[in-house]
């Protein structure tokens, strides 16, 4: 997909509530949030492509996948194409990975890492993330039935069967239905730990002074008092984690670890000294050969000013 070709995508994408998007609103999506999404379909720009390797490797695995689901179900697939449906307020689309040759079945085609969160082949047991996007399709596309093939570990292929939940539905309706509101006031969603949520209010208070608030709302003095002691507690932990760490190092010895029944396994993980490279100290001798004017045109060719950013620090008074 080409800049173009994406630009395309995204304001498509960006005029409803698609399937990733309703699953990040729930709160049940692993890599995006509703600040996210909110912030997508609010925004005036594209954002960067944020494609990495494993969504590389799953998009060109999706034709293999989708051969093995037809080779055990005899069921031929199409692609399929983006679809817009209104729901009362709701502006809805997806674009499903395939359709079964009738149009009846939703195929949806994945990769996992591990088999966490996944049921019995066969059953409708997937993790929370795809359930609410493959309901969210079918509501959309009119259809009754999931088949979700997926190849776990490389070497696990699956597939389940997942039918069509009216109730779940609406009540993707219901949350999909307040969160547009928000989209259409430009209205923040709620307060969360997301990247994009910090990046937003640093963006808008961008411009903030060094003046204290004299008379803090309860609200902010709970939440600050909160702070304090998250970050009391938080210094605590790592301290404890670091001298276990030295300790469970002392006593595995030359082992590679040690497996706890029921619980996990820890590995120790041994790397010889790295070698660094000082650039500081490149910089500096080279400021003593190259001229003051060249050595200031290289620096401006090479300096870029980041997005705003805001932190919290503590400043606990004395007892």
């Amino acid at each position: 997909m080409d800049a173009l070709e994406r630009g395309h995508w995204f304001l498509k994408r960006k005029q409803v509530v698609t399937a990733t998007d309703i699953a990040a609103i729930c709160g049940l999506s692993p890599y995006r949030s509703a600040f996210d999404v909110w912030l997508d379909k609010t925004r005036d720009d594209i954002p960067p492509d944020s494609t990495n390797a494993a969504m590389t490797w799953g998009n060109r695995l999706e034709p293999v996948v989708a051969a093995a689901y037809t080779e055990q179900y005899g069921i031929k697939v199409a692609k399929a194409e983006f679809i817009r449906k209104d729901f009362d307020g709701v502006p809805a689309g997806c674009t499903q990975d395939y359709v079964s040759e009738d149009g009846q079945i939703n195929v949806e085609v994945k990769t996992a890492r591990s088999g966490y969160a996944w049921g019995d082949p066969g059953s409708d047991q997937i993790p929370d993330y795809y359930l609410t996007q493959v309901t969210w399709q079918m509501g959309i596309a009119g259809q009754r039935m999931t088949h979700l093939a997926v190849l776990i570990g490389a070497s696990d292929f699956r597939i389940y069967n997942v039918p069509f939940d009216q109730t779940f539905f609406d009540s993707l309706l219901d949350r999909a239905r307040q969160f547009w509101k928000l989209v259409l006031s430009k209205t923040p969603p709620q307060t969360d730990g997301s990247v994009a949520c910090r990046e937003y209010f640093s963006h808008l208070y961008r411009k903030g002074n060094k003046n204290l608030i004299q008379n803090p709302s309860q609200v902010l003095c709970s939440n600050a008092v909160k702070f304090f002691k998250l970050q009391k507690a938080a210094k605590f932990i790592e301290a404890k984690k670091e001298e276990l760490t030295n300790v469970i190092i002392s006593e595995v010895g030359e082992f590679g670890g040690v497996k706890i029944d029921g619980i996990g396994k820890l590995s120790i993980v041994r790397s010889a000294g790295r070698e660094s490279v000082s650039y500081k100290g490149i910089v500096e001798a080279l400021k003593i050969h190259v001229p003051s004017a060249i050595m200031e045109t290289i620096v401006a060719a090479n300096t870029k000013t980041g997005e705003p950013t805001s932190s919290v620090r503590t400043y606990p008074e004395k007892e």
